[in-house]
């Protein structure tokens, strides 16, 4: 008796520029399809291009009313869910921030400074799934399949770390040096 009605419409509550929603809130992908009015979907596409701002607003998903971002692309709209703000959930103890020296701070922006590169996800893959459907592969051709060791895991120094990889990114510039 509770289930909201489901009839397939997007309420678009307001729009606001992507920055103010920070990040957290984002829950799932989904993409917009227009379902039968082209126009009214490409001219709310690009309108929202233009002005640089995402909709807001709610549907029903599942039976629930869901909170959601309608995000404008180059090639159509994705409707990302969002959390409602009491679904947030908050850290149980406020984290301690340790004090750093003007020298470690130093350190850490040289460190980020070097490792700064756009973002390319054809760089990157899930290698547990490439695990998991070569183990699929091996066990369809009537091989064993036996667990992986579990890795001994050392404690490293944060600093100690942080100064290891600088002196690694400072090597390629001495080489040029030379």
């Amino acid at each position: 008796r509770i289930k909201s009605v489901r009839d397939r419409a997007i309420r678009i509550l307001h729009f606001a520029p992507p920055e103010t929603i920070p990040s957290v809130y984002f829950d799932k992908s989904y993409l917009c399809a227009p379902d039968g009015s082209d126009k009214a979907y490409e001219l709310l596409r690009r309108a929202m291009l233009e002005e640089g701002v995402i909709g807001i607003g709610q549907c029903v998903l599942w039976n629930r009313q869901t909170m959601l971002a309608l995000i404008p692309e180059p090639d159509g709209i994705r409707m990302q869910t969002l959390f409602y703000r009491d679904q947030i959930k908050r850290l149980p103890v406020e984290p301690r921030q340790g004090e750093v020296s003007e020298t470690e701070m130093q350190m850490g922006r040289m460190l980020v400074h070097s490792m700064i590169a756009p973002y390319q996800p054809e760089r990157y893959r899930d290698e547990y799934e490439e695990k998991l459907l070569a183990a699929i592969q091996r066990k369809i051709d009537g091989q064993e399949i036996v667990a992986a060791a579990e890795p001994r895991g050392n404690i490293v120094s944060l600093m100690d770390a942080l100064e290891k990889s600088l002196a690694q990114q400072r090597q390629p510039e001495l080489a040029g040096i030379r």
